[in-house]
């Protein structure tokens, strides 16, 4: 139990990074532009997962 649970808290900590990198400079200018950055941040990683 608390195996695999390790293990998808490390998949989702290596997904996370995976993720950031990823991600284009450019497509957190929408984000800002639409309102509030910290905001959709938030609601983005949330939606993520």
């Amino acid at each position: 139990m608390t195996a695999v649970t390790g293990a998808r808290a490390k998949q989702a900590q290596e997904r996370d990074a995976t993720t950031s990198l990823a991600m284009p400079s450019g497509w957190w200018i929408l984000p800002s532009v639409l309102g509030g950055g910290f905001v959709w941040f938030q609601i983005i990683r949330l939606a993520l997962g």
